[in-house]
C-alpha cells in the first residue's frame, strides 16, 4: 500500500458519520441524565418553605417584628427564620445583643437597656391618642434608631400643618453630615383645615 493511500479514509468508510453519531448520542444521554437529576430533586427532596415571622411563637414574633424591627439586619433576620428550635432563638437572642454590647465582659449591656429604655419612651411619648403604639410611629421610629435630637423646634401656627424639626449631630469621623435635620408634620383630621 502506497503512504497516499493510507491518508485518506476508505470509501464507505464511516469515521466521519460515527463520529457524529457518538456526539449527538454522548450529548443526547447527557441532557437526559441532568433531566432525570433535575426530576429526582424537584420529586423526592421536599422544598424547604420560606419561613416568615408569622411561623414563629409569639415571644419570637414580637422580639423580630417590634423590639428590634429597626435594628436587626437582613442577613440576622433571614438566619433567626431559619433556626428551628426555641434553644437556638434564645441562643441567637443572647448573641444578637452580645455582638452590640458596647462594653463587653461586664454584666451590664448599654446598647440593649438603651435600646428597650427607647421604646418605653416612645410608647409612653408618641402615637397618644391614636390607635398606633408609639414605636410604629415615624417619630418612633428615628428616636429608637437614633436616640434624642440635639434640639427639636416646633412650629404651630394656623396656617400650616403643626410640624417638628428634629436636628441631630453627625459623626464626620464616621462619614455622617455634620448635621440633620428630620422635619415631622401633622396631619389634620378628616374634613378639617389649618387654623380651625
Amino acid at each position: 500500500m502506497s503512504s497516499k493511500s493510507l491518508d485518506k479514509p476508505l470509501r464507505g468508510s464511516l469515521t466521519r458519520p460515527n463520529a457524529l453519531g457518538y456526539n449527538a448520542r454522548v450529548r443526547k444521554s447527557t441532557v437526559l441524565i441532568l433531566v432525570g437529576l433535575l426530576l429526582l430533586v424537584v420529586v423526592f427532596l421536599p422544598a424547604q418553605k420560606k419561613k416568615s415571622p408569622k411561623d414563629l411563637p409569639p415571644v419570637y414574633q414580637k422580639w423580630l417584628q417590634e423590639e428590634v424591627v429597626y435594628i436587626i439586619t437582613d442577613k440576622e433576620k433571614e438566619v433567626f427564620l431559619k433556626l428551628e428550635t426555641e434553644q437556638d432563638r434564645d441562643r441567637f437572642i443572647e448573641e444578637f445583643w452580645k455582638q452590640r454590647d458596647p462594653t463587653p465582659g461586664t454584666p451590664r449591656n448599654e446598647f440593649k437597656e438603651e435600646h428597650y429604655r427607647r421604646i418605653e419612651f416612645v410608647n409612653k411619648t408618641f402615637g397618644r391618642g391614636t390607635p398606633i403604639k408609639g414605636w410604629r410611629t415615624d417619630r418612633g421610629r428615628i428616636y429608637i434608631v437614633l436616640g434624642m435630637p440635639v434640639d427639636v423646634q416646633k412650629f404651630q401656627t394656623g396656617e400650616t400643618y403643626p410640624m417638628e424639626i428634629w436636628l441631630y449631630q453627625g459623626n464626620t469621623r464616621f462619614i455622617q453630615a455634620p448635621f440633620v435635620r428630620l422635619l415631622f408634620f401633622y396631619d389634620f383630621p378628616e374634613g378639617k383645615q389649618a387654623g380651625e
